[in-house]
């Protein structure tokens, strides 16, 4: 078989990074290309992949005039390339070994249009097998259709017909003639939900959406944000939802089992409260540890 996917990988100003994870993406099966598209990077991103881009026939490296957004670097690179099919990737995921074959073996036998793995979230000091240890013991349900929350971490035995999927989707290259990721709506710094909103677009089209938990995409730890970070990024998150929540509303209302858009809001607002006084607690002990143990020295 003839090597037939794009990979779709936007970045900036992870250039250390994804010079880490890319050999994942070059040991993965069928790739024709590797399209990283550099959304206007101020870091050294492109000195680092210069030997890459050098030594590998298979990685093709653009770089934004100017900074757009990330669903916008994302269009950019589907629209320059050449497989049937586009796999989008991130510049801080590491796919697991024949991720991209597990996905299109199920693509192939569930009929889908659209398909993704699990994602397996790390945690700082913690091990990328300790990571899949601890997400395989998770619980829960893969998509609460009262709140659209959702946990890709999940394990089960079988693939999943669903309305939504992780942002790590392999998909036929046809579908992007019809539906594109909206980024004049969704705009950074925080484009959260935008990935959902190309989801729900594409099944208002028609095309079918497959959950597939037997391959992952481990996604390696964020770095800490601090309080302001963190509001400004809830900020939007919330903004974003409200937007796909506007844009969506018959399909939700039709599929969904959401009681009250107004809740949903409640929810999120209760979820940024939380996670928000988290961080600041967090904060706040360590200054503390810090002041105290200032005074010991003195």
């Amino acid at each position: 078989m003839d090597d037939f996917i794009s990979i779709i990988i936007p970045t900036y100003n992870r250039g250390e990074i994804l010079l880490e994870v890319l050999p994942c993406y070059l040991r993965q099966k069928y790739v024709r290309e590797i399209i990283i598209v550099d959304d206007f990077c101020t870091d050294n991103t492109e000195d680092l992949l210069k030997g890459y881009i050098c030594n590998s026939n298979k990685i093709r490296y653009i770089k934004n005039d100017r900074m757009f957004s990330s669903l916008e670097t994302v269009n950019i690179g589907i629209e320059n390339s050449t497989g049937s099919h586009i796999f989008i990737g991130e510049d801080d995921i590491e796919p697991s070994d024949s991720h991209l074959e597990t996905l299109y073996r199920h693509m192939q036998k569930e009929d889908a249009d659209i398909i993704s793995g699990r994602r397996i979230w790390g945690r700082m000091n913690e091990s990328r097998q300790d990571a899949l240890v601890r997400a395989n013991r998770s619980k829960g349900i893969l998509i609460d259709y009262k709140t659209l929350l959702t946990n890709f971490q999940l394990n089960s035995e079988d693939d999943e017909s669903t309305y939504l999927l992780d942002a790590c989707i392999l998909m036929k290259r046809e579908i992007f003639d019809n539906v594109r990721f909206d980024s004049k709506l969704f705009r950074d710094p925080v484009a959260w939900r935008g990935e959902t909103d190309f989801q729900l677009s594409a099944v208002e089209k028609g095309y079918k959406l497959v959950f597939c938990p037997h391959t992952y995409c481990y996604h390696r730890p964020r770095r800490y944000k601090n309080i302001l970070q963190s509001i400004k990024y809830d900020f939007y998150a919330f903004k974003n939802n409200y937007l796909l929540l506007r844009k969506h509303r018959d399909l939700i209302n039709s599929n969904f089992e959401v009681k009250s858009i107004t809740l949903i809001f409640l929810f999120c607002l209760f979820r940024i409260f939380k996670e928000n006084f988290l961080i600041f607690a967090g904060t706040l002990k360590r200054s503390m540890i810090r002041f105290f143990s200032g005074n010991k020295h003195k």
